[in-house]
């Protein structure tokens, strides 16, 4: 009869882990629902997004899209003695009307100025609205990322920043540029690529 009893425990307490299984709630779980995913990537930077996508089938909510069309994608001008302000160079299409809303905005490049004397070149993204500064002036909150001063020597440069997607008020963003005032100065861009990291899922 001990023997019996022993057993017909044992048989409970598997069939007792079997529903707790049934029912326990595991991440994968959560996952299959398709709502998880989305909502953590937002609280991660892109390059961790990335990586999260990279974990598993249900983690691939988001995509490195191919660069954009760009009208230009090299800048050099000489500046103006008198001209000490910044300018826009090119304005992105609008990412608010793409289909797949977007995660974030990297940008690559190689830059220099004329190679000697002061530092004053500068390239920016501003949202629409803001400007960038002018030389030596402090930046708005509408200039969502940038570098200054310019290199001497041809340099990498590699940006990025989160559109805003809670309103259409920031949206198209634009790349600024200063070369400087005072004579002499020079800004030189090549090699510019742009890519969006987009939601792959976008309601």
């Amino acid at each position: 009869h001990a023997t019996s009893r022993v057993r017909h425990h044992k048989i409970i307490e598997e069939k007792t882990a079997m529903d707790i299984d049934e029912y326990a709630i595991t991440l994968t779980k959560l996952l299959d629902q398709g709502w998880l995913a989305p909502r953590i990537v937002t609280w991660l930077d892109g390059v961790e997004a990335i990586k999260f996508a990279s974990v598993s089938r249900n983690c691939r909510v988001v995509r490195l899209q191919s660069p954009l069309d760009l009208p230009y994608d090299s800048f050099e001008e000489h500046g103006p003695t008198d001209v000490y302000n910044a300018k826009v160079w090119q304005r992105f299409p609008s990412f608010l009307s793409s289909p797949n809303k977007p995660h974030t905005v990297y940008l690559r490049c190689l830059w220099s100025d004329q190679g000697w004397g002061n530092r004053k070149g500068m390239l920016s993204v501003v949202a629409n609205g803001g400007r960038a500064p002018d030389d030596y002036k402090p930046w708005s909150d509408l200039v969502v990322c940038g570098e200054e001063p310019a290199p001497h020597h041809w340099s990498p440069l590699r940006l990025s920043f989160r559109p805003n997607t809670e309103g259409t008020s920031h949206d198209p963003y634009a790349i600024w540029v200063r070369i400087g005032g005072g004579g002499g100065h020079r800004l030189k861009v090549e090699d510019l690529c742009v890519r969006v990291l987009s939601y792959a899922n976008s309601e």
